[in-house]
Order: structure tokens, then sequence, then C-alpha cells
């Protein structure tokens, strides 16, 4: 059986790597601090400070695990904003990163592109992702990617786009119905309207 969506509630927390060099223990505590509080200034500077400070210091085996922490968390709570850095990080070091699995790599470095600007390319970049991640087990960043692309086509009334792009959410969803119904019931009655639009 996957891993429950609601245990991986406590997934902001850098502390649990011992910090030295570049990334302080001050900056991981601002970070925490930040991310748990509400306050996105607070935490676009806290998260810039973490991602500039591992970038800064390669020779840290930590670095790139904090660079993509640093920059999911900024993708969920901050609109991926301040993430250009990170980003350009990850996929220089795309299959060899520290810590860090590529197909969640994969995930932040699309939305973050997708976010920078709605292109027919970064929207077929992200869906291919998106697609490839429907049966990993739904996180806090892959709840936040499905529901970004799937309501950009609605806003934008591309239907048959939409009645994909929510299909391939429910899909996602569907291990976390019991745990996180709001999330999945959201999503399948969002598909129902791409679908009835799509064929009207």
């Amino acid at each position: 059986m996957r891993k429950g969506f609601l245990a991986l509630a406590g997934w902001v927390c850098l502390s649990v790597f011992p910090a030295q060099a570049q990334v302080t223990p001050q900056k991981i505590a601002a970070f925490n601090t930040a991310a748990n509080s509400g306050d996105v200034a607070a935490l676009k500077t806290a998260a810039s400070a973490i991602i500039d400070g591992a970038i800064a210091d390669p020779a840290d085996a930590r670095a790139d695990r904090f660079v993509f922490e640093a920059a999911k968390t900024l993708c969920v709570k901050a609109g991926c904003e301040k993430t250009e850095a990170a980003k350009a990080h990850l996929i220089a070091n795309k299959g060899q990163l520290k810590g860090v699995p590529q197909l969640s790599a994969d995930l932040v470095t699309a939305l973050i592109a997708f976010k920078e600007k709605s292109t027919k390319d970064s929207r077929e970049a992200l869906d291919a992702v998106l697609e490839t991640y429907v049966g990993q087990t739904p996180d806090l960043l892959s709840v936040t990617a499905y529901a970004a692309r799937y309501n950009e086509d609605i806003a934008e009334a591309r239907w048959n786009s939409a009645r994909a792009s929510t299909l391939r959410a429910v899909k996602h969803l569907e291990a976390a119905k019991t745990e996180a119904p709001q999330l999945y019931y959201t999503a399948r009655r969002v598909s129902l309207v791409a679908e009835f639009m799509a064929d009207h």
C-alpha cells in the first residue's frame, strides 16, 4: 500500500539535515519558521537564502536537496516566485542530483517554467511530467501542479485540454480520496464540467 497523502504533511523541515557551510542553522531556522507561518514575503527571502547558499557551496552533499526543498516550498506556498536560480541548478544537474528523486525534480522545474510563462511548449512539458507522475503518491507539490495545470485550462476555456488535465488529476488523486476527499472530489467536479463543455 502506498504511503498516505496526509502522512506527508510535515514535508517542510530542512532541520533534518545537519547544518554547516553556506547553509547555516540560522538560515534553516528562518526557512522553517517562514514556511509554517504563512508569511509569503518572509518565505521568499528565507528560501532564496537557502537556494543561494546551497548553489554557492556545491561541495556540500546536501546542496541539491536544499535547492529542491526550497523551490518546492516556494511553488506550493508562493506561486513558484523566486525560483529561477533553483530551476537552473536542478536542470543543469539533471541525472546527477544527490538526495532528490529525478521525477520530483522534473516536476518542480516543469511547474516553475509553466508558472513563469504559459506557452504551448511549457504546457506540453508539464503535461508530460504529470502524465508520468500519475501513479506516484500524491503530495503537496503534485497537488499544486495538477491543479495549476487544469485551472489554467479552465480559465482560458481550453475545454479539450481541460478534459485531459482534469482526468489526469483525478487519476493521480485517487489514492488520496479517503484521506483528502475534498481535493479528490473537487477535481472530479471540475472534470465533469470540463467534459460537458468539451462536448458542447
